[in-house]
């Protein structure tokens, strides 16, 4: 299990790590690609507006993604922690006045 985890983790992280990277460099290999060669015509402008817009907002949404869910898993972590205290507590034999 502990092998299982481990591996979900770090395709997680190498997940994350490819999507930022990605974010980065992205926008200038997609305009590169979108660019015309002859400039005839050329919509370059608007593309790179888009891509600027499109990139920004999946570096921000892997942020505050990865933002909530270490903090929801922080507190869901928290609440079973009291659980399990509570519950060994009561389980714990009460001992009166033993001398």
């Amino acid at each position: 299990m502990k092998v299982l985890k481990r591996t979900l983790i770090e395709l997680m992280a190498g997940g994350f790590l490819g999507f930022l990277i990605w974010s980065l460099v992205g926008q200038r290999l997609t305009s590169w690609w979108f660019t015309s060669p002859g400039g005839s015509f050329n919509c370059q402008v608007d593309v790179l507006n888009g891509l600027s817009d499109f990139v920004a907002m999946q570096l921000y949404s892997a942020i505050a993604g990865a933002l909530v869910l270490a903090i929801a898993l922080a507190l869901v972590r928290r609440a079973l922690a009291k659980r399990r205290s509570a519950r060994a507590a009561a389980a714990a034999p009460v001992q009166h006045g033993v001398s």
